[in-house]
């Protein structure tokens, strides 16, 4: 295979979950790419991968960058043409990810490729296959029943919005161009806002239906759930500031009441600090407080772990 690839996974605070993940590449036997762990300041070890993984390429921060800075550290570094984006919870394949590579190489206009999403190692439940516009849809992530029947029969790529980041391939030429990763997102939205400005430039998002990866979060500690609901409500904002400017009234009215309603339900369900988080999302987004929140979302508690 001629590309050469570079394997970037963000590590914070999953040290465990993350020499896991380079134990599964490195048994890699056909593909020998770069590895990459990007650390967030994790506090449980994380200076030990390069001890125990002398081809990984550690890049150790002193804070939390978030998403979109971690990687693009990497991406800046590699001499790769191509990477692929792998969440520490994820999984692919040896022969799927060849197929990845291999479907890239030979459609230039894919900037970002991604398999079809299940949700574990032994699961038959399709969690995505790609996604929808972000600004439109509260559920984004793309199911067997929103796509024509026979689709994932196919062996052609099939074109989506946007790619989730737990597994992607991209293009670092594309990536360039477009300006790297929105760093103001911090968690979450970076590949939608991506696959948006590589569209605009003439470029695809797809997912191949052949190829199968595995994202099993039942791992995702408390921090990254509580986090996880003020994000993607309060990027969404960001999202729509960043490609939707025409529409930016009714689109910034339609999630706030969005997230006002959530907030409803919570505390009808005796839920008050879930619905503190929309409220915050909301406030945040309205008046453009992007970046790292995580201190402000997890409160005293999680002061220490969210830096």
């Amino acid at each position: 295979m001629s590309a050469r690839l570079a394997i970037i996974t963000v590590n914070w605070n999953q040290t465990e979950s993350t020499c896991r993940c380079l134990h599964a590449l490195a048994a890699f036997q056909a593909l020998r790419p770069e590895l990459w762990v990007v650390d967030n300041a994790s506090k449980d070890g994380a200076v030990a991968i390069s001890s125990e993984f002398p081809r990984v390429h550690l890049i150790a921060n002193s804070t939390n960058l978030g998403f979109g800075a971690a990687n693009n550290q990497a991406l800046r570094a590699t001499g790769a043409p191509l990477a692929l984006l792998l969440n520490n919870d994820a999984s692919i394949s040896e022969t799927d990810l060849a197929d990845l590579v291999l479907t890239m190489e030979e459609t230039p206009r894919i900037a970002a490729l991604g398999p079809v999403l299940t949700a574990g190692p032994n699961s038959e439940k399709i969690t995505a296959i790609g996604g929808r516009d972000v600004s439109r849809h509260i559920r984004t992530h793309l199911r067997p029943e929103d796509l024509p029947p026979g689709a994932l029969e196919s062996t052609r790529p099939i074109r989506v919005r946007y790619l989730p980041g737990a597994i992607a391939l991209v293009r670092i030429a594309a990536l360039e161009e477009a300006g790297y990763f929105e760093e103001r997102y911090f968690f979450g939205g970076e590949l939608a806002d991506y696959c948006e400005i590589a569209a605009a430039r003439g470029h695809e998002a797809a997912v191949l239906p052949s190829a199968r990866g595995w994202h099993d979060m039942s791992e995702s500690d408390e921090h990254r759930r509580r986090l996880y609901p003020y994000y993607i409500l309060r990027n969404r904002f960001l999202f729509v500031r960043r490609h939707r400017r025409a529409r930016l009234l009714p689109l910034a009215l339609f999630w706030t009441a969005y997230g006002l309603a959530a907030a409803g339900r919570d505390l009808a369900r005796g839920n008050p600090a879930r619905a503190r988080l929309s409220l915050l999302a909301v406030a945040d987004g309205l008046v453009g407080r992007f970046g790292n929140q995580n201190r402000r979302v997890l409160g005293a508690s999680g002061a220490e772990t969210a830096r």
